[in-house]
């Protein structure tokens, strides 16, 4: 358990004086099958297909009319069957949210799916059943309650074994043990590894220090497993993934420069590198399924 940042003093009815509100407390444990809702709207809301309200082809904002017909000056959002565009209505601009949300509908059940099998993986796990490969943890924020329905799930991480490969991203199923050795002694790359991967912390709880903690909260379980070491894969972007590289590096995390790789003198002549600018050369940079990353 871990405490948060102090939070600003609130006044209470209490007639003495005003109380300091104390930060909520806060725990990391395994994810339960009664927390998958809840992961899934998040993992839904960070990685999957959002359109721009705006080109919704049949949303316009209403003017709201008084009873005597006049123009209020107050706007509503409204539906109607005309498009605000000169170019006029098509049929892609008409279905186009229509797909973004079948492609969320669709996105939302690979994520519920494949933390489960994480989920059962881990349960067997803890049973002796299987490997205790795969384990994703969260940090919740604790209500004031005993009960569980008060408690907020504020960041997620799953440690994993994977293969220690840098051009290989885990797969969103869980694979059998055997399998990703399989997959390590074909890209020679020995046993599997401790694998840091879907990190994610909710819009509204950043800046309090979640991510790190729920890192190094599998930084632990790793250490539990005899592992050395951990791995994972972060944006390669200078701008976009400047928060995510910042907090690795503050906890240790280095580049990984692999003979073939980004920081050898055959990276860099790798064309599809060259927007990022030499600063990102020696830093562990690959291109994993067309995305530059850093490992």
């Amino acid at each position: 358990e871990a405490g948060a940042s102090s939070s600003a003093p609130t006044k209470t009815s209490s007639s003495s004086s005003s109380l300091t509100q104390s930060p909520p407390r806060v725990v990391v444990r395994h994810l339960r099958e009664s927390d998958l809702n809840e992961a899934v709207d998040m993992c839904v809301k960070e990685f999957g297909s959002y359109s721009d309200p705006d080109d919704d082809p049949f949303r316009r904002d209403s003017t709201v009319n008084g009873k005597n017909g006049s123009s209020g000056d107050d706007r509503l959002p409204g539906y109607v069957v005309s498009n605000r565009d000169d170019g006029g209505l098509t049929l892609g601009k008409i279905l186009e949210p229509l797909w973004t949300a079948y492609e969320n509908w669709a996105f939302s059940w690979v994520v519920r799916i494949g933390l489960y099998m994480r989920i059962v993986r881990s349960d067997e796990g803890f049973r002796g059943g299987s490997p205790h490969d795969h384990n994703v943890l969260c940090l919740v924020e604790k209500g004031e309650e005993k009960e569980e329905d008060e408690d907020v799930i504020a960041a997620i991480a799953e440690l994993s074994l994977q293969p220690a490969d840098p051009l290989r991203n885990a797969p969103p199923y869980v694979l059998p043990l055997s399998a990703k050795r399989a997959i390590g002694q074909k890209a020679g790359v020995g046993e599997p590894r401790a694998y840091v991967s879907n990190v994610l912390v909710r819009p509204d709880r950043r800046g309090r220090g979640y991510g790190r903690a729920v890192v190094a909260a599998c930084e632990g379980l790793a250490q539990s497993w005899g592992c050395g070491d951990a791995s994972l894969h972060v944006d390669a972007d200078v701008d976009s993934g400047r928060a995510a590289q910042g907090l690795y590096r503050a906890m240790g995390y280095r580049g990984v420069v692999d003979e073939g790789g980004a920081g050898t003198s055959e990276g860099k002549k790798r064309p599809e590198l060259k927007w990022m600018g030499p600063e990102m050369i020696q830093k562990g940079v690959y291109v994993v399924e067309g995305v530059p990353l850093l490992y």
